[in-house]
């Protein structure tokens, strides 16, 4: 279950980059949709990131996946 899997991430620069690569993933096949975004805000609250912090890396991984 992802409270279980995120207990294995202990640093905050863990936690962060392994959202930031779940993030990225999100955008494989060039869209993020509602469920992949409920289940990133899910495991960045289990990791301690707050909703503002994720959707940063959200908007982040969205300019740079997106506007090509």
């Amino acid at each position: 279950n992802i409270p279980h899997i995120c207990a294995v991430f202990e640093s905050k620069k863990s936690k962060i980059s392994t959202l930031m690569e779940l993030v990225a993933l999100g955008f494989v096949d060039g869209k993020l949709v509602p469920q992949e975004r409920e289940l990133l805000y899910e495991i960045a609250h289990h990791f301690g990131i707050k909703r503002e912090e994720t959707d940063s890396y959200i908007e982040w991984a969205a300019r740079l996946y997106l506007d090509k």
